[in-house]
């Protein structure tokens, strides 16, 4: 899968989070000491926008029912079943780059 740009480095500073949608997918960026993080920002539990959450060190907790993911994981620690989807990321040029599942796997 080839990587999409999504976002200049400068629209993310450390400390920063940002909502994207991109492909048809809702991302949540974090960067936590100058490493940007992807996840999916739909919350398994209840469809809560993750982005919106309150991040701890690489804890996230959703704003609906304050469930826990671990921004570089996806795993739930409070939920071990549940996790949210990753996303790689790489940044260069001051671009950040993120590798995005095909847009339809089924269509050939």
């Amino acid at each position: 899968m080839p990587f999409v740009k999504v976002l200049k480095t400068s629209n993310l500073p450390p400390g920063g989070k940002k909502i994207i949608e991109i492909n048809g997918l809702e991302i949540a960026l974090f960067n936590i000491l100058n490493q940007v993080y992807a996840i999916s920002n739909i919350c398994p539990h209840n469809g809560g926008s993750l982005g919106e959450g309150m991040l701890f060190g690489q804890t996230l907790l959703c704003p609906l029912h304050f469930w826990k993911f671990n921004v570089v994981t996806g795993k739930s620690s409070n939920q071990p079943a549940y996790r949210v989807e990753t996303y790689p990321v790489k940044i260069e040029e001051e671009t950040i780059f993120l590798d995005l599942p095909d847009e339809d796997p089924d269509e050939e």
